[in-house]
């Protein structure tokens, strides 16, 4: 027989009350990444006219999406940009890409997330320093 814990209940009731809490407010339980650009640049739009906390709560999501990715970028080596950078311009830069290049919302998100990183903030090349 398996005895349950104080920790295994408090874990079992937060849960419960989170998926309680997160349904009589209408928000998913677990949201979905934005997986093409459209729907990562509806996400980001909505940032600048989210009415309500339901709308702001998706738009912070895809804005820490893109964050997420541009912190990988950097860590890795494939965008450089200059210290002072913040959350909000990086924003800009791929919501900018994101409607320079149309034709290109059907593709995954995070690959254009990374080529607006890439044009905004190409690191130089050894050669080039």
């Amino acid at each position: 027989m398996r005895r349950r814990t104080l920790f295994g209940n408090a874990v079992g009731v937060s849960a419960a009350l989170l998926v309680t809490t997160a349904v009589a407010f209408g928000v998913e339980p677990i949201a979905r990444e934005p997986d093409t650009g459209f729907v990562l640049k509806q996400k980001l739009e909505l940032l600048d006219k989210a009415t309500d906390l339901t709308d702001r709560f998706i738009a912070m999501r895809a804005v820490e999406y893109v964050d997420g990715i541009a912190d990988a970028a950097v860590g890795l080596g494939y965008a450089c940009y200059p210290t002072g950078v913040d959350q909000a311009q990086v924003r800009e830069v791929v919501l900018k890409y994101l409607r320079d290049h149309p034709e290109r919302l059907s593709d995954p998100a995070p690959l254009l997330v990374l080529n607006g990183l890439l044009e905004a903030f190409p690191c130089k090349r050894q050669d080039e320093q």
